[in-house]
């Protein structure tokens, strides 16, 4: 985490901010007793006029209008993520990535794991009208793991989670992983299929 690399860094972070609050979708904003507000997030926040940085940075940092800082983030797939995905192709089960991460980054995943389509830049409500709709047309599971996949989880004909996903993810599914491994979900499919 972005306070962990902080930590390290020997930097101790201060606040004196107030009214601190999430904004839906798009990340955090607070202000300072002289009224200048601060917001962290994705591109989102950007001014238009500095939209040319969401190409290499996924996290920024605003007082107003002006950009103070700006972070690349990687994301490392999840544990089992790969076999899981070739399980579910050779099931012949149709798989779709939806994420909040940028176009470059999602293709860039979906390609590693062969998804047969995907969708970047999603807010929560954009997961959640597609899960709606998926799960009208045919079965539908969702795995997630993050604040923003919550009311897709719950939305979805199943909802799975992993172990060391947040804890509104975790509450929202009806399947947890444990161990945060994803390949999990095989043997959850093998056992179910036995079940029946």
């Amino acid at each position: 985490s972005l306070l962990a690399w902080l930590s390290q860094k020997g930097v101790k972070p201060q606040s004196n901010l107030e009214d601190i609050h999430e904004i839906k979708g798009l990340g955090m904003e607070g202000r300072d007793r002289d009224g200048q507000v601060y917001r962290i997030g994705s591109a989102v926040i950007l001014p238009k006029a500095q939209l040319a940085f969401k190409e290499k940075y996924q996290v920024f940092f605003l007082k107003n209008q002006d950009l103070l800082a700006a972070f690349a983030l990687t994301d490392a797939l999840a544990r089992g993520a790969v076999d899981t995905l070739d399980y579910l192709h050779r099931s012949q089960v149709q798989t779709v990535l939806l994420s909040g991460d940028q176009d470059r980054k999602v293709r860039e995943v979906a390609g590693k794991l062969k998804i047969d389509s995907f969708f970047a830049e999603q807010s929560p409500a954009d997961k959640l009208d597609k899960i709606e709709k998926w799960s009208t047309e045919m079965p539908t599971a969702m795995v997630g793991d993050g604040i923003n996949d919550a009311a897709a989880l719950a939305r979805a004909n199943i909802g799975v989670s992993l172990g060391n996903a947040s804890q509104v993810a975790i509450n929202a599914a009806e399947m947890v992983l444990l161990g945060g491994r994803m390949d999990q979900l095989i043997r959850a499919l093998a056992i179910s299929r036995e079940t029946l």
